[in-house]
């Protein structure tokens, strides 16, 4: 039966779970649900999930070319040479070269950032700036999240006399043997999934902190996690294992902080600092930090993270500001461009390829993100530059962009990624070859999916039954995100008493429901012009949330999705 709901999903409900032993924990049946749906069955793996400070951090040695990667650091600063270090222009890539910055001035080294510029550099290493960090005086180059696809930068940098260490989080292609690298940290080349393999660029940036302190016998700074937890929620990797304590830690330290930019941020973004959870980080903090980037140059960003002047930090978050606000006008329109083009063909492609002459550089991964959300497709959206294409691609469980766009390199001028979010840049002439061979690929590895979109729902419950105990329980289990998703929950037979339209656009709804005599308030984003006009009584599908209310802390709904009562 085609879904009726307001977004068009089809509802997938986890099976029931069976009854949980947990040891010295007492559970409320609607959190066994939860922990069984992320695989947590015994009290071991809970203790592990609930305190992951008894495991981590590990040992950051034990990452492989971490060696001689810190003996050459030591080597800098014991001669006092200068030190560059290129990161890439999203949030991973920013806060991971804050982390190395700050990390090394501690240590007394002379530091030089860099970040290229989105459009006119691209992703990646270009000979043009490692000139010029040459001509700083660099005799060392660190890369943060990015450097393991550009063996012949590498090449040209160490010609010139700088030696390279890189560290990159990204899939490694075939020929990274041969990088003249002095020393490579990137835990994908080991083939097997390791201890590491989750961390994102800022984490493994880190973890060379972490082990170029312990060679000097230096305590690390608590602070270098908040850069570093912005870094991992932001780059959606799993948060599991090193990456959940480093969100915990990093959490905690963001509710405090003592960075003058980021107090600026939150004051600017209407965020109160003590209820700043991974989602503030991922919907709030993120968006914002990365608009420079998207729009001008991330450089603003990077300044706002490291800055000690208060008036910089207030000038910065303005822009940064101003900025976030003309990145969602221009998502919004090229949004609606895009989902008309997909509606308007006969049928949904297995691989969605979308480009005008209007998308920016810099949001066509978010819209790829929405095309993902929307038709459960993977997604290539393409802007232009120089005569050439790049493209930003977002993936689905079951089809790796990185191996696909690997079969696809003859056609291309360059790519890299991960399995789930990979770019590239191809010459118009061969954009309908990629384009042929891209639905062939994704009709070969998805074929005999089930591509109808669906929202995946973790437990049916009374809303009721989520407050209290249960709620302390969900707090436990933060931080959400990939691997350990924000609990969706289904709720029956909700009456709505208040429902009005907000936003610029009346594109979201503010609801008001009843659930066996007790209210709830309710946001429904982007479904302002999907209520059903009349309804008596609605089943949703929800996220819980918390709202302050003077010196009350309310439980509030986030709809993600909603129906008329007494449908399947």
């Amino acid at each position: 039966m085609p879904a009726t709901t307001a977004t068009g999903k089809v509802w997938k409900l986890h099976p029931k779970a069976p009854a949980l032993q947990m040891g010295k924990w007492d559970i409320p049946p609607v959190i066994s649900q939860l922990l069984y749906n992320r695989g947590i069955t015994t009290p071991a793996q809970l203790e592990a999930f609930l305190e992951p400070a008894r495991h981590y951090p590990s040992d950051p040695f034990d990452l492989p070319g971490i060696g001689p990667a810190v003996e050459r650091i030591l080597a800098a600063q014991k001669r006092e040479e200068n030190v560059g270090i290129f990161g890439d222009f999203d949030v991973d890539g920013i806060a991971g070269t804050a982390i190395v910055a700050q990390g090394l001035q501690e240590l007394g080294l002379k530091v030089f950032p860099y970040i290229p510029d989105r459009v006119a550099e691209g992703h990646g290493l270009n000979t043009e700036a490692l000139q010029a960090m040459k001509e700083m005086g660099n005799t060392v180059l660190i890369t943060v999240d990015c450097g393991i696809s550009s063996a012949s930068e590498v090449a040209f940098a160490q010609d010139m006399g700088m030696d390279v260490i890189v560290t990159d989080h990204h899939a490694p292609p075939a020929f990274v043997e041969d990088s003249p690298a002095m020393a490579i940290i990137n835990p994908q080349m080991a083939g097997e999934p390791g201890p590491f393999s989750d961390l994102s660029g800022g984490g493994l940036a880190l973890k060379l902190m972490q082990a170029a302190h312990m060679a000097m016998g230096k305590e690390l700074s608590p602070s270098l996690y908040e850069l570093a937890a912005m870094s991992t929620v932001a780059d959606l990797v799993p948060l599991r294992g090193e990456n959940r304590y480093i969100v915990q830690q990093g959490v905690a330290r963001l509710r405090n902080t003592r960075r003058p930019g980021l107090q600026a941020l939150f004051r600017r973004a209407r965020i109160r600092p003590e209820a700043i959870s991974a989602e503030t980080v991922g919907f709030s903090i993120a968006p914002r930090l990365n608009a420079a980037g998207r729009l001008q140059h991330a450089s603003s960003s990077y300044r706002l993270l490291t800055t000690p002047s208060l008036d910089e930090a207030e000038t910065l978050a303005d822009q940064l500001e101003q900025l976030n606000r003309e990145r969602q006008r221009r998502t919004a329109e090229t949004w609606s461009r895009a989902q008309a083009f997909v509606l308007e063909g006969e049928n949904v492609p297995p691989f969605i390829v979308y480009g005008d002459d209007d998308v920016l550089p810099g949001i066509a991964g978010l819209i790829a993100g929405r095309l993902v959300d929307r038709f459960h497709r993977p997604s290539l959206v393409l802007s232009k530059k120089d005569g050439a294409l790049r493209g930003s691609a977002r993936s689905i469980p079951g089809f790796n962009l990185a191996r696909s766009f690997d079969s696809c390199g003859d056609l291309l001028l360059q790519h890299g990624g991960h399995s789930m979010a990979a770019g590239l840049e191809v010459s118009p002439e061969k954009l309908p070859a990629l384009e042929q061979r891209l639905q062939r690929t994704a009709e070969d590895a998805i074929g005999t999916q089930d591509l109808e979109p669906c929202l995946e729902i973790d437990a049916e419950a009374p809303a009721a039954t989520l407050v209290g105990e249960a709620y302390k329980w969900l707090e436990a289990m933060e931080p959400f995100g990939p691997t350990n998703r924000t609990p969706v929950f289904l709720s029956r037979n909700l009456e709505p008493v208040h429902v009005r339209p907000i936003g610029e656009r009346g594109q979201h709804l503010k609801i008001r429901l009843r659930e066996r005599g007790v209210t709830w308030d309710a946001t429904a984003f982007d479904l302002g012009e999907r209520w059903p006009d009349g309804v008596a009584r609605i089943d949703a599908a929800y996220t819980l949330s918390t709202e302050q209310r003077g010196d009350t802390r309310v439980v509030v709904l986030k709809l993600l999705d909603f129906r008329p009562s007494h449908q399947p």
